[in-house]
């Protein structure tokens, strides 16, 4: 006797009449695929449909996975980035130049060609520069009230050398001023 392939139901013989056929189909193969059906119906009873859906609570770990992610509503400045330089200083009509792995705020006509700037246009430059100069001016005072204690009558402290070192004094004339720090 023959079976299928795969679930092995009994296939009619050639040998028998149709009568013999028909009670062995009814007797064996019938009663195999009722139980195979049956035991699908079974199994897909319990699955849910194609369409349907889920709370967020039943799916494992997703509550938890949403938290921790950035609100939809967040905004950022360019300024916020990273690898972005100077984007809050910029004056108006900067762009942004990428000078290696950063991106660095400059004046559009900079970043094109050779180009030169007035001292305001320089941020806090100018104010740089004045603060330097106030310490020079103070310097120079400490030098002449030096000058003027030792009563050398050497003249003026414009027209003598004043050194700022960490070495020690070397070479100069008579009334030079060597100051180490």
């Amino acid at each position: 006797m023959a079976n299928t392939q795969y679930r092995n139901y009994p296939l009619p013989d050639v040998t028998r009449t149709i009568a013999e056929e028909f009670f062995a189909l009814q007797e064996q193969t019938l009663v195999m695929i009722d139980t195979d059906v049956h035991g699908l119906m079974e199994a897909i009873t319990n699955l849910a449909p194609i369409e349907h859906g889920h709370e967020m609570s039943e799916i494992v770990g997703l509550v938890d996975a949403l938290a921790s992610k950035m609100p939809a509503n967040k905004t950022f400045k360019v300024a916020d980035l990273a690898d972005v330089i100077g984007a809050d200083e910029a004056s108006d009509r900067y762009v942004l130049v990428k000078v290696g792995e950063q991106w660095i705020a400059q004046s559009a006509l900079s970043a094109l060609s050779d180009h030169y700037h007035e001292l305001d246009e320089i941020n806090g430059l100018a104010d740089a520069l004045k603060e330097r100069l106030a310490a020079s001016a103070n310097l120079l005072d400490v030098a002449d009230k030096v000058v003027a204690r030792t009563n050398l009558g050497l003249g003026s402290i414009a027209t003598r050398n004043i050194t700022v070192s960490n070495a020690q004094p070397s070479g100069g004339v008579d009334g030079d001023i060597w100051i180490v720090v």
